[in-house]
């Protein structure tokens, strides 16, 4: 950015998860675990320090609203909150194979995607 060089970077996280199916067909995931760390960059402060083996927690919701339309959303936090990474969102979802309310989890399935936001949390370093 500008004439600072930049360098970004994948978190290597573990977690560990616990999903539940509700009798309305939604799902609800949390999660806790470590990450492997990040550098404390506040893009105005001069600060370059780093933070190891950091907190890691966050949710996930899927919830059908109809055969069609569902809310989907999730976030996942690194601490520390004032340096970390916070990624999040919510929305609405169309299944226009009418098959929001038939949705269910292969048996190994893993319990999130893979790489993809907010999970896949990203070290900024310069």
């Amino acid at each position: 950015m500008g004439s600072t060089r930049v360098v970004l970077e994948p978190i290597t996280q573990v977690n560990g998860y616990l999903r539940h199916r509700w009798p309305t067909a939604a799902w609800t995931t949390v999660w806790v675990g470590v990450a492997a760390g990040h550098h404390n960059i506040v893009w105005v402060l001069p600060d370059n320090s780093r933070d190891d083996n950091v907190l890691v927690y966050g949710a996930q919701l899927e919830m059908p609203l109809s055969d069609r339309f569902g809310v989907t959303g999730a976030a996942n936090f690194l601490t520390p909150t004032a340096t970390g990474t916070v990624d999040a969102y919510l929305g609405l979802t169309w299944y226009p194979g009418r098959s929001a309310q038939r949705r269910t989890a292969a048996r190994y399935a893993p319990p999130i995607a893979v790489a993809n936001n907010p999970w896949f949390a990203v070290n900024m370093s310069r």
